[in-house]
């Protein structure tokens, strides 16, 4: 087996470790963006609208929500967030984006701004992560996208949604 291979392993092992960590040392708590950003199709609830079964300490239907809750991984509570407080201090919901190499995107988070004026405070910090070659999708309640990132990959996802436009 080579060395690499090895070295994966070895990374792809802690990387899990620093995950069951950093879960089980970060609650949701009384945060429940997510359940505002996200749809969730067995509750016929869209995006962007509140959930029912949210309340102020949090989901009423923990041990029971439906699977695509289940799915969802926050990454503030997986520890890959880019700032130390919870997504319902800050205002935004990130998510980890599906990457497509063929338009060159190999690392790519979607940003849900869930308040009013958390695009502008976060546009310092998305610079900092386009600039070391991620991009950033910010998606707002009302429609805003911002798109930011290297320009090569921009340019590239920009002409593959043109192309996608009926």
């Amino acid at each position: 087996m080579s060395t690499a291979r090895n070295r994966r392993r070895v990374e792809k092992r802690l990387s899990r470790k620093r995950i069951e960590h950093a879960l089980a040392h970060r609650s949701c708590g009384g945060c429940t963006e997510c359940c505002t950003a996200l749809g969730v199709t067995e509750l016929g609830k869209p995006q962007w609208q509140p959930c029912p079964h949210a309340t102020p300490d949090g989901c009423a239907i923990y041990a029971d929500r439906p699977a695509s809750c289940r799915q969802y991984n926050c990454t503030w509570r997986a520890g890959f967030a880019y700032t130390k407080e919870r997504p319902d201090e800050v205002g935004i919901v990130v998510d980890v984006g599906v990457p497509n190499a063929d338009v060159g995107v190999t690392s790519m988070l979607v940003w849900r701004a869930t308040q009013a004026g958390a695009a502008e405070r976060s546009a310092g910090l998305r610079q900092q992560l386009a600039a070391k070659g991620i991009l950033c999708i910010l998606i707002a309640q009302d429609g805003l996208r911002i798109i930011t990132g290297p320009p090569d990959v921009i340019a590239k996802v920009q002409t593959c949604n043109e192309v996608s436009k009926p």
